[in-house]
């Protein structure tokens, strides 16, 4: 029985066949990055702001109704509807007016990046 064997030779250096294959940068580049805040995302750090207020406001009520106002056990049921119907508007109207305005933050936020050697061209994103 005969066994086939097939040498393979390996070069230490390896060579392109093509040499538009490879691309070579031979400089950095230095970008000067800015921000600006259009009115957007100015509205949207105001209602970060009334937002975290809001659930402030709410966190203290509970601190203040739990458990007694709360559940009604010092005062009447009526009351206690009063009580929790307000922590929970206060808890939900900031958690909602936060997230708001975050989205309208970011939207309404501008980055501009631009090369420092070529100053004409600028990149938005």
């Amino acid at each position: 029985m005969t066994e086939n064997r097939i040498r393979l030779s390996r070069d230490t250096a390896p060579q392109s066949t093509h040499e538009d294959d490879q691309v070579r940068i031979l400089s950095d580049v230095e970008i000067e990055v800015t921000t600006q805040t259009g009115f957007m995302g100015k509205a949207g750090m105001v209602l970060v702001v009334v937002g975290a207020l809001s659930l402030l406001l709410g966190l203290v009520l509970l601190l203040l109704s739990f458990p007694d106002r709360l559940y009604g056990f010092t005062v009447p049921a009526a009351e206690a509807r009063v009580w929790a119907e307000a922590v929970l508007l206060c808890l939900g109207a900031g958690f909602l007016l936060t997230l708001l305005g975050a989205t309208f933050h970011f939207y309404g936020r501008s980055v501009f990046g631009r090369d420092r050697d070529a100053p004409t061209e600028t990149f938005h994103g």
